[in-house]
């Protein structure tokens, strides 16, 4: 045998020891305790009469479990991965117990309440579309009261007008209006409960296009104010649709300090702080359609009156007084023959 031969026999020999003596040196492997499940799952969800249920169970368990309870309302059951599912069949609060097992002692017990309402068909809340101006954003709310919170709304008979969409979540018809004025055709919104099947109610809408109209400014007459008063106008527009509103400087001229605008309510007013003196400034009044309408105002802020302390006068020096004169009594007269 060839010493690359001897060589190479030995370092397998030597490999092949060295395994060995690792496998008798390791540490034994130990099966990993199974232990008891618990429940994760809350308590099981409110369902209503004869509309779809279910309520997952979850445990923490590793093991494979399995799932029981006492009786549940009529139509309702549970399958063998813990879905508590179906069609209830009757109206109530029902008691019942529910029990988790993966063959390690204690199985997860707990007990519940499970309530099945009646069913509240929803309500529109609102009867008629407001109109929509062609060319103009739109939007309008559909909205339908119920035994459930979480309805989802579709047309089901006739279309929305061109560039009008509906959210199935949460019943806004929204989009920019057709630019061609329509008398409005009828369609029908209906709303759905996930857990009851087809239509839960509908309404019938209808959503007329008119034609847009541009603003026009009433008369503003100029205003006066006092330096530091509050002051307030309201200015009047008309428009289809309504118009916002604001305020443009005019050359040479500003808007005096303190003063503002509501653009949607078209209010003027403000404290103003401005110097006195007098000021020029715009107002606008703009919905998208030609002309915008425009009024120059004129206001004069006056300033605030100051009093004049009255002066206080030293006070008067007293005269002084003379002296009576003193009287000198006369000398007695004796005239012959008078007696004394």
């Amino acid at each position: 045998m060839s010493t690359h031969n001897l060589l190479r026999r030995s370092v397998t020999l030597g490999a092949a020891a060295l395994i060995l003596a690792a496998g008798l040196f390791a540490a034994p492997l130990t099966a990993q305790a199974a232990t008891a499940p618990h429940i994760t799952s809350g308590n099981p969800a409110d369902g209503i009469l004869d509309g779809r249920y279910h309520f997952q169970v979850t445990t923490d368990s590793a093991d494979p479990v399995d799932f029981s309870t006492t009786p549940l309302p009529a139509g309702i059951g549970i399958d063998s991965t813990g879905l508590i599912n179906g069609l209830p069949r009757e109206v109530g609060d029902f008691p019942f117990t529910l029990t988790v097992s993966n063959g390690t002692t204690p199985n997860a017990v707990a007990s519940y309440m499970l309530h099945i309402a009646a069913q509240v068909p929803p309500i529109f809340n609102q009867h008629n579309a407001p109109d929509a101006i062609a060319g103009h954003p739109y939007s309008f709310v559909v909205r339908a009261s119920g035994s459930n919170p979480a309805l989802s709304y579709q047309v089901t008979t006739g279309n929305l007008p061109i560039g009008l969409t509906l959210n199935a979540s949460t019943g806004e018809i929204s989009g920019i209006a057709p630019s061609t004025i329509e008398k409005g055709a009828f369609f029908t919104v209906s709303a759905f409960d996930p857990r009851v099947l087809g239509p839960f109610a509908s309404h019938q809408y209808a959503i007329p296009v008119d034609a847009s109209v541009a603003p026009t400014l009433a008369p503003i007459p100029d205003q006066r104010v006092v330096q530091g008063d509050a002051f307030s106008y309201q200015v009047q527009a008309d428009g289809t649709p309504t118009p916002t509103y604001k305020l443009v400087t005019v050359i040479g001229s500003s808007i005096p300090d303190g003063l503002q605008i509501n653009s949607t309510t078209g209010l003027l007013g403000g404290t103003i702080t401005a110097a006195p003196g007098m000021y020029r400034f715009a107002v606008f009044a703009n919905n998208g359609t030609d002309p915008v309408a425009s009024q120059q105002v004129t206001l004069t802020v006056i300033p605030a009156s100051t009093s004049t302390p009255t002066p206080t006068l030293p006070a008067p020096t007293p005269t002084p007084t003379s002296p009576e004169p003193a009287v000198t009594p006369s000398p007695s007269i004796h005239l012959p023959g008078v007696a004394g």
